[in-house]
């Protein structure tokens, strides 16, 4: 394509003048013109020294009397002195040069933006961000359930992330991966009707997972998405678990329940969209019964000390934006929290290494033609949250984000303890 734009640039060397050229005396003359100032090639302007000339070498008489013209293009020397094109040059260089080193500033000077902006920027309230979560949820559940089916949450492969299953096996799996670290298994047996609460349930997978699975679960879900409830109990309609599971409307902030509602809390991936951690924790306890416990599946970032760096707060900032978190915490800082409201028998685990290779078959279900109809008709605010991807990647890579997997039991009163002495 390139050679093609050079030939056509030619003055008088077009293909079609070449073709019509047969004759000797036409390419005489036009070699001349070519060697003239007014024919020089324009390309010799920038580099100044070198003018392009052709030469006709033979003819030949083929096949009864068909003249054929063999022509020959050859760069011919003519050390010329034009000013102005080195003049020309000189400028497109310092243009280009200038302009290389705007571009590196103004990516320097969106890191720092980014980094001084989460310096300054004040943690939402929960009146700010639960609107705010809402409207993502209800823009997005719908992609959301293309790329990442019904349970809207990561999947789990292994201890090092290095066994091989599909997408729907892996997110089961982290689901029976959480139930054995939480033993929840010891409840089973010391109730005939054992109610669940999940908190952010989504659509509802998880849910109608673990009612499936143990017929003596009834599990309530809460979400702030009104999409998200109306999709999660259709679904759960079609799968017969209308007597077993149901989902509404909620905030996690300010749980609709009495206290000790619940025989088990559960939370798939929720608690980093909460605003005020020690609130949540606080409602989650309270509506647990005594001795109840609590599996919980959240995202964190890395241990401190050493403090985060600038780099990492810009970071953790883009995903904030995209994703409608609040902020993170580490696993440790939450897990003090849960000392201090109540739940005790804290059990902390890193999950990050199982989940990673979740991202990888995300990324490769985002290119199926259904996810692309589904991108075409979301907003740009959804697009890039798909985008944001590689941030999730570029911070689960440099081990910034940690999924932490939490569990523990709700303290007995001291009446209980007198009681059960």
């Amino acid at each position: 394509m390139i050679g093609f734009v050079l030939c056509w640039q030619l003055p008088n060397c077009t293909f079609r003048t070449i073709w019509r050229s047969t004759n000797k005396t036409y390419f005489n003359g036009w070699l001349r013109y070519m060697r003239s100032p007014k024919g020089r090639h324009p390309l010799s302007r920038f580099v100044g020294s070198y003018q392009v000339g052709c030469r006709i070498s033979t003819s030949a008489t083929v096949n009864g009397g068909v003249q054929l013209s063999r022509l020959t293009q050859n760069f011919v020397a003519a050390p010329q002195h034009h000013s102005r094109g080195w003049k020309w040059s000189y400028r497109f260089y310092v243009v280009a040069a200038v302009f290389a080193v705007l571009v590196v500033i103004a990516l320097w000077w969106r890191k720092r933006f980014l980094v001084r902006k989460r310096f300054v920027r004040k943690r939402p309230s929960v009146i700010d961000i639960s609107p705010a979560i809402a409207t993502f949820y209800d823009t997005r559940s719908s992609l959301w359930e293309t790329l990442w089916g019904e349970h809207m949450h990561h999947g789990y492969y292994g201890e090092a992330g290095n066994e091989k299953k599909d997408r729907i096996r892996a997110q089961e799996d982290m689901i029976e991966e959480l139930w054995k670290f939480a033993e929840l298994d010891d409840l089973l047996s010391k109730s005939s009707v054992v109610r669940v609460l999940d908190v952010g349930c989504g659509i509802g997978g998880a849910a109608r997972y673990l009612a499936k699975k143990y017929q003596s679960i009834h599990v309530t879900g809460i979400t702030l998405s009104k999409a998200q409830v109306e999709r999660g109990n259709l679904l759960t309609k079609e799968q017969d678990l209308e007597g077993r599971v149901e989902l509404i409307m909620a905030d996690a902030h300010h749980i609709p329940f009495s206290d000790h509602s619940f025989d088990i809390v559960w939370s798939l991936e929720s608690g980093e969209h909460m605003a005020d951690k020690y609130l949540f924790l606080s409602e989650l306890c309270r509506v647990l019964k005594p001795d109840g416990k609590l599996a919980m599946l959240v995202w964190c970032h890395r241990k401190c000390p050493p403090p985060l760096s600038d780099e990492e707060r810009a970071i953790l900032y883009s995903i904030y934006e995209a994703y409608r978190l609040p902020y993170i915490c580490s696993l440790e800082e939450l897990s003090n929290v849960a000392l201090k409201v109540g739940i005790s028998r804290l059990h902390e685990a890193d999950w990050s290494a199982s989940a990673f290779p979740f991202w990888i078959q995300v990324l490769q279900t985002a290119f199926s033609m259904k996810a692309i109809a589904e991108l075409r008709n979301a907003g740009w605010d959804t697009v890039r949250s798909v985008f944001a991807i590689r941030h999730m990647l570029q911070a689960l890579q440099r081990e910034l984000l940690v999924l932490g997997a939490l569990s523990g039991t709700k303290k007995l009163s001291n009446e209980q303890l007198i009681g059960n002495k």
